[in-house]
């Protein structure tokens, strides 16, 4: 409608506004058209789009029929984020700015940030949320393992250590291992849970455990059982494995070195039996050095405590026993070597030396 001197009307408060298109009550503003201008008044112009609080959203959605296909802007936070989706209900963040720091993440992209120091990641899977960035305790924390040694292998540790620290609490992998990559650049991985009550942080498993597949792991403070045939440790050829205030519970098999290696330092304890406590293949190594086992229940081993073929070596020098254990001591074959440094290791029954097997 022209006003008086054919000039529009000034409009305030406008309850909807439809140009091209009819608005809603929830799009209270609809433009249907090629394109939309804003231009300048002056020397330049700002689009503003404000929220009330930072766990609101403030964001610009691109959409394909109607369905989001692309969201840039602070939703949830105000942290910058850039989200991305291929059908309009499952999102993959692309890249985040920190509103806080100005540091720049990608989780998916393999982009990897560079520390400047230490990082821990906080695990609790009662509080925690896989939505968060796991750098703080509580509702800030991850809520899986999983999640968390999946972030320690996008960034770049520059030498400095990275610590994944669990809450008290069970935490069920299911049936596929939870790969363990030490960060890029050093530094290493130490995961710890409760370490004056490690049956407090409990990691169980229908298949293996953890799968260490590069880089050097400390394990302090938590227990370990599996369910089926599986190991609760596998340390492959590029792993370095430290145990500390652990306990091995009923299981498969326990630590499993396929031309990994484990070295000594500090005690832990078995509760639990299985097929054996150690098994080295392919190479793999336990260093010597001071270990301190502890053997409670009586645990069974079906096949021997310590198994080593296929070139695996193992050095009990330096090593103690207390408790006792029932099956063979040991089964060594196929140019596998045991160094027992004079000790008799856990079991009731003789070790076997099978073809090309040295035990000393």
């Amino acid at each position: 409608m022209m006003g008086r001197a054919g000039r529009v009307p000034s409009l305030s408060d406008v309850p909807q506004l439809g140009v091209g298109a009819t608005p809603d009550g929830y799009n209270r503003l609809v433009v249907a058209s090629d394109a939309v201008l804003f231009n300048h008044a002056g020397a330049g112009h700002q689009v503003k789009i404000n929220k009330s609080a930072a766990g609101d959203t403030a964001s610009l959605l691109f959409q394909t029929g109607f369905g989001g296909r692309a969201e840039l802007g602070t939703a949830g936070s105000d942290d910058f984020t850039f989200k991305v989706s291929a059908d309009g209900s499952s999102w993959a963040e692309a890249l985040r700015i920190e509103a806080a720091t100005g540091r720049v993440t990608a989780p998916v992209s393999g982009w990897r940030e560079m520390l400047t120091g230490p990082r821990t990641y906080y695990v609790d899977p009662l509080l925690g949320s896989d939505t968060r960035d796991g750098q703080t305790t509580g509702q800030g924390a991850f809520a899986t393992l999983d999640r968390a040694v999946t972030e320690v292998a996008h960034v770049d540790g520059s030498g400095h250590p990275v610590t994944v620290q669990l809450a008290d609490g069970v935490y069920d992998l299911g049936a596929v291992p939870v790969g363990i990559m030490a960060p890029l650049g050093g530094g290493g991985i130490e995961i710890i849970g409760n370490v004056t009550n490690p049956n407090a942080v409990t990691v169980t498993s229908s298949g293996a455990a953890m799968e260490l597949v590069t880089g050097r792991l400390k394990l302090h403070g938590v227990r370990l059982e599996t369910s089926g045939t599986k190991p609760t440790l596998r340390v492959l050829s590029g792993g370095v494995l430290e145990v500390d205030q652990v306990t091995f519970g009923t299981a498969g098999g326990h630590i499993d070195l396929v031309g990994g290696r484990l070295d000594g330092g500090g005690s832990y304890a078995i509760d639990g039996g299985a097929a054996y406590h150690l098994r080295l293949s392919q190479g793999a190594v336990l260093g010597g050095g001071v270990q301190a086992l502890t053997l409670s229940n009586t645990p069974n081993f079906t096949t021997a405590f310590a198994i080593c073929t296929m070139a695996g070596q193992a050095d009990f020098s330096g090593h103690s026993f207390a408790g006792t254990a029932t099956g063979r001591r040991f089964d060594v074959a196929t140019q596998g070597v045991i160094q027992s440094g004079g000790i008799v290791l856990p079991g009731d029954t003789a070790g076997s030396v099978q073809s090309g097997g040295i035990y000393v």
